[in-house]
């Protein structure tokens, strides 16, 4: 955001949440049964670097993407197309 690149933050969290959903859950009851708070916003952090991560990823490969799609376009559309 501070860099202008995203309108608006993109997390998807329940990716992490589903693919770790055991762990989820005993980490929920455990805050609620015994009030462990620690490992669950341990799991939490880790929940947003992993998902940080894979998003990262996404964007990368999207920009990697766009950037070989217009190179190819340029090279290989008709002239007219081109042109102002």
């Amino acid at each position: 955001m501070d860099q202008q690149l995203l309108e608006v933050p993109v997390l998807y969290l329940s990716r992490a949440i589903v693919a770790t959903k055991v762990d989820y859950y005993r980490h929920l009851n455990a805050v609620t049964a015994a009030g462990a708070w620690e490992s669950w916003i341990l799991y939490m952090v880790n929940a947003v670097r992993d998902t940080a991560r894979w998003t990262t990823a996404k964007i990368l490969a999207s920009r990697s993407l766009l950037a070989e799609t217009t190179a190819r376009v340029q090279r290989e559309a008709p002239g007219h197309l081109l042109d102002p």
